[in-house]
């Protein structure tokens, strides 16, 4: 019985919050309230997401700066691809001399 009366408080009070943030435009999605109290993460989480995203996200969110670290993260990839292919062009140059210098041995040997 008790147990049955904290399922119920707790569902009521949820339900009440859920209702205060719909009725100030934010998205509530489909979250309800015995999906909170019966613990699906998924949906609990689905719905803080959607209370951050529409109320301060932009105050979390420096735009100048994370557009500075995506330049800085393209570019670390753009020269980690540089470096790469010069590696392979290194390879390919060092088989090259390799064989050269084999076919030169096997030449003077044979003569």
């Amino acid at each position: 019985m008790i147990a049955l009366f904290k399922f119920a408080f707790k569902a009521f009070s949820i339900l009440i919050s859920i209702l205060h943030i719909q009725s100030n435009a934010s998205p509530a999605g489909t979250c309800t309230a015995n999906d909170i109290v019966d613990g699906h993460r998924e949906r609990t989480l689905a719905l803080l997401w959607a209370l951050i995203q529409h109320r301060q996200l932009a105050a979390l969110l420096d735009a100048p700066r994370l557009a500075q670290e995506v330049r800085a993260l393209e570019a670390s990839l753009a020269v980690k691809r540089r470096l790469r292919h010069l590696k392979h062009l290194e390879t390919g140059r060092l088989f090259v001399n390799n064989m050269v210098n084999v076919c030169l041995s096997v030449a003077f040997t044979t003569k």
